[in-house]
């Protein structure tokens, strides 16, 4: 069934180059167009009517959408304003109209970028159908024409073909064998070089055995010699090795090596005489050390009574310095004068709590006498007379009587009332009926009838000028007539007329001057009529404003009114309230009478309010002077609290003592006395004592060098260190004696040097004895390497065999997946479609097969486009052979080729953006002959545009829209 979802019309109303709106309709004789060819110079909507196609089913424009992603980080939002929106256009929104063929629409609005740096987004869409989003792929924009030839010279081809026409999991599969395959590469090239390693070892390890075996030395018998008997018979550490094992021998015979190292070297070292010297320096070092400690006691004892005695010197200096007579007369005037100034300060605390107590009873009399509420009565009686006098004016008749509150107020919003019903009943229109015998009136009744008959006299000229107008079109129809049948039979005589002319330009510019001066003269009129209309319009808006100011005038003289009645029930109000809170009754009473009580009353308040505030005065003339002295006493009291501080700081530093520190020196002269006397004995006593103690470290000195000569000890040597040194000496020499007994079973110290030859003897035959065993051991070794290498060269060997038959499979299924996407490229592709669109075009002499080489190694997967010459065996990249125009020729029989398929899509058309860049007119020729079969073949529908005016008259020419399904647009 034929997909009925062609293009039929394209709506584009304040989109990209078009400010108002535009429509492009592809109907030809009530059918929808198959070939539409859309003609319009650089900059005029060629390209906006394309990528409007574009935007309308998918939401984004290819072109912009590369623009901004290409731009850098900085400009990836750019801050252009209205990019899809006409940026001339009045309007809020623009917006692409796609009408089918089928009647469904796609219609999508643009969106008003509000705070967004731009408008370019997918829109508001309003209507559409299933699958439009991808009707990309069916436009072949100026920007992409040669994509298809570079992205298939170059390899690039094969991801959009794969992912479109194929599986993305073949891919995929064919991925994991390859990395299968590189697996098992790696794999086998491991096992290679594991085999050559082991079998390097092996060869080396056999070598190494060779000269293992040929280093046994031959020996004496190791354990029939005498030297082994005697080891057996002296050495606590001896063990039978005969039936140990060759790796425990070697370690028994290793460690005894370090044993008869370590008792060999004991035994040259030992020395006994050592002992006993160590032994007695230890012992007079203990002697000097005690006498050094009684020393050290003795001079402690002589500082401890050396500081005792300064001390005492100390204090009896202080007391000898506080008991002089000049030190005690100055504590005593100090003290005096302190007394004197503490007193003074009494005096004051006094006199200010005597005064003070006396404000308080007058500040307490003060505040008892209250005249705040007889002046707020006076300000409400004053407030009362006010408010009558407002109210009433002067009143001579005493019948006249105050009406209750509520009856008063009552009247005065029955009046408020009555003017806002006559205030919102004033009108323009009210105005106009009741003074309508009103001058102004009269004459807009009377210009307001001048202008409609105006506006009829108008609109009858403008039927007038519309008649005129339709016989001026026929004239010109007739004109042309005249004049295609002047053209066609070479006439020099009107055809219409009769009149003969000299020649045919004379008879052309006739006719061509033949016009009317109807609509001209129609014209003049209306324009005269239309002044007219202004000058009266003018008029009548003045006597409007005239009428508008005399009923505002009247509105403010009601609001004036109702304004008054508002503030009198203000006034009436206020002057109730006074009254209740007076206690004054009003009810019955006539005016005269109130204004004589409210009279009597305000002169009895006023009376009582001059009696109190005289009062009042005379308390706080009496406070006044009661501060004034409170002022004079603290400033005296502070000034002797000065002095007493400053006394007090004079003493702290002259004495270093505060005053109740000092009273009390005062007060204990008599003790101070007594407590030096005992100083002065108690210092000599102690001096005594320290002659005594001086002797006695003389005598202990002297001892202490006479001992050290006696041992022999140095001057300057420590006795702790002696003592560490011999006890450590002494500790060296018992362990190595016990540990020597310990090894040696008949040891004894006179025959060291015997044990010394026979461990050197027996060292030596352990020697040899133990290389001979390290030997045997590592050829052992070697010979189990070999055995372990063999074994596992083997194991190497099956797995390398496994790995070769493997990679045959993988191999195998490596090429049957190649085959599979040659097939795959060339149903996706259509070679076959492809090859005859471009033999028929034949744009290059040379070339005549366009094939696909599929190659899937490495990173660089891809299907690569070849240009083959079959007369000259000969396969070429096109990309660097063929023209700019060539290549262009190529990529749009890719195009089509890719289409010319029987599959439903949701829009049945292919759009081709200026496609004759670099084209000859022979190759022009051939793309309109390709289009036109191909539209033919698959049922499609082709827009075409270019800016191309002889191109697109070619193309009008050769399948003109009488005869073909085409329709061409000119914008």
């Amino acid at each position: 069934m034929m997909n009925k979802n062609k293009i039929k019309k394209i709506t584009l109303d304040s989109f990209r180059a078009f400010s108002g709106e535009k429509v492009l309709d592809f109907e030809i004789d009530n059918k929808v167009a198959d070939i539409v060819v859309v003609y319009a110079p650089n900059g005029t909507g060629k390209t906006s009517t394309i990528e409007g196609i574009e935007w309308a089913t998918t939401g984004k424009v290819s072109r912009l959408d590369t623009i901004i992603s290409n731009n850098n980080a900085k400009n990836r939002n750019p801050k252009e304003g209205n990019i899809l929106k006409n940026r001339y256009s009045g309007k809020n929104t623009g917006f692409v109209k796609l009408e089918l063929e089928s009647g469904k629409l796609i219609h999508r609005e643009t969106k008003p970028k509000s705070r967004r740096n731009h408008d370019y987004c997918p829109g508001m869409l309003k209507s559409a159908i299933k699958d439009v989003e991808n009707f990309n792929n069916n436009i072949l924009s100026q920007g992409t024409i040669s994509k298809f030839s570079y992205e298939a010279s170059s390899g690039s081809l094969f991801q959009s073909l794969i992912g479109n026409k194929g599986n993305s999991e073949d891919i995929e599969v064919y991925d994991k064998l390859d990395s299968i395959k590189t697996s098992i590469d790696k794999s086998n090239s491991e096992r290679r070089t594991e085999i050559s390693y082991i079998k390097s070892s092996i060869l080396n390890e056999s070598n190494d055995l060779s000269l293992l075996e040929d280093s046994i030395t031959e020996g004496a018998e190791f354990f029939s010699s005498e030297d082994y008997t005697l080891f057996k018979k002296n050495f606590m550490f001896f063990q039978d090795i005969t039936e140990k094992s060759i790796s425990d021998s070697i370690s028994y015979l290793t460690e005894i090596k370090i044993s008869f190292e370590n008792l060999k070297s004991k035994l040259i070292d030992f020395d006994l005489d050592e002992y006993k010297v160590r032994s007695r320096d230890q012992l007079n070092a203990s002697k000097v050390m005690k006498l050094e400690s009684e020393f050290i006691e003795k001079n402690a004892d002589l500082e401890r009574i050396e500081k005792k005695s300064i001390s005492i010197e100390s204090k009896k200096e202080e007391l000898n310095t506080l008991l002089s007579p000049r030190n005690i007369e100055n504590i005593n005037n100090k003290l005096r004068e302190f007394n004197e100034v503490s007193f003074s300060i009494d005096n004051c605390k006094d006199h200010i709590e005597r005064i003070s107590t006396v404000n308080g009873l007058v500040q307490k009399k003060i505040k008892s006498i209250n005249v705040l509420d007889l002046i707020d009565k006076d300000k409400k009686l004053s407030t009362s007379e006010g408010l009558i006098n407002a109210l009433f004016g002067k009143v001579d008749n005493e019948e006249i009587t105050l009406l209750s509150e509520k009856l008063f107020i009552s009247k005065i919003n029955e009046k408020i009332t009555s003017k806002s019903s006559l205030l919102s009943s004033i009108t323009k229109k009210s105005f106009l009926d009741k003074n309508y015998e009103l001058k102004h009136v009269l004459e807009l009744n009377k210009k307001t009838h001048d202008l409609e008959q105006l506006n009829i006299k108008i609109k009858d000229l403008n039927s007038e000028k519309e008649k005129v107008i339709s016989f001026e079109e026929k004239l010109g129809i007739i004109k042309s007539y005249v004049i295609e049948v002047i053209n066609e039979r070479t006439l020099s005589s009107c055809p219409a007329c009769g009149t003969i002319y000299d020649d045919t330009n004379k008879l052309m510019e006739s006719v061509n001057s033949l016009k009317t001066d109807s609509r001209q003269l129609i014209d003049g009129a209306i324009e005269t009529l239309n002044s007219q209309k202004l000058e009266l319009v003018g008029e009548i808006k003045t006597l409007n404003d005239t009428i508008d100011n005399l009923v505002s005038e009247l509105k403010q003289g009601v609001n004036k009114e109702i304004e008054q009645l508002r503030e009198r029930k203000q006034q009436a109000l206020s002057l109730y309230t006074c009254l209740s809170d007076l206690s004054i009754n009003y009810t019955e009473v006539n005016i005269i009478g109130l204004l004589k009580e409210i009279s009597s009353i305000k002169r009895n308040v006023e009376s009582r309010l001059s009696l109190l505030s005289r009062k009042k005065d005379k308390y706080e003339n009496w406070s006044g002077r009661i501060a004034f002295l409170l002022s004079e006493k603290s400033k005296e009291q502070l000034i002797y609290e000065a002095d007493l501080k400053r006394l007090k700081d004079t003493i702290k530093v002259q004495f270093d003592l505060n005053i109740n520190e000092l009273i009390l020196k005062s007060n204990s002269y008599h003790v101070y006395l007594f407590e030096r006397n005992k100083l002065t004995i108690l210092d000599e006593k102690e001096k005594y004592n320290v002659k005594i103690i001086e002797k006695q470290l003389a005598e202990l000195k002297e001892k202490i060098s006479s001992l050290k000569v006696y041992a022999g000890f140095s001057k300057d040597i420590i006795m702790r260190d002696v003592i560490e040194i011999s006890q450590k000496n002494k500790r060296i020499i018992r362990a190595d004696y016990n540990d020597i007994k310990s090894q040696i079973i008949s040891y004894r110290t006179n025959n060291n040097f015997f044990f010394v030859d026979l461990i050197t003897r027996i060292e030596q035959k352990c020697s040899a004895f133990l290389a001979n065993l390290l030997t045997s051991q590592k050829i052992a070794s070697k010979k189990e390497n070999i055995i372990e290498n063999r074994k596992l060269l083997e194991i190497k060997n099956r797995e390398l065999r496994e790995g070769k038959s493997n990679l045959e499979k993988v191999n195998l299924a490596l090429d049957e997946a190649m085959s599979y996407f040659s097939e795959l490229a060339s149903d996706s592709i259509n070679s076959e479609v492809l090859n005859d669109m471009f033999m028929y075009v034949e744009p290059h002499l040379k070339y005549d097969e366009i094939s696909f080489r599929v190659d899937l190694n490495g990173s660089n997967k891809g299907i690569y486009i070849q240009a083959r010459s079959n007369s000259m065996d000969d396969d070429n990249t096109p990309i660097y052979y063929l023209s700019e125009a060539q290549i262009n020729i190529l990529s749009i029989c890719i195009f089509l080729a890719d289409h010319a398929r029987s599959v439903e899509s949701a829009i049945n058309a292919i759009v081709i953006d200026d496609p004759v860049q670099s084209m000859d007119d022979l190759n022009s020729y051939a793309l309109i002959d390709l289009c036109k079969i191909f539209s033919r073949r698959f049922k499609k529908q082709i827009i075409i545009t270019t800016h191309n005016r002889s191109f697109f008259n070619l193309f009008r020419n050769k399948l003109p829209e009488e005869r073909y399904s085409t329709k061409f647009i000119s914008l």
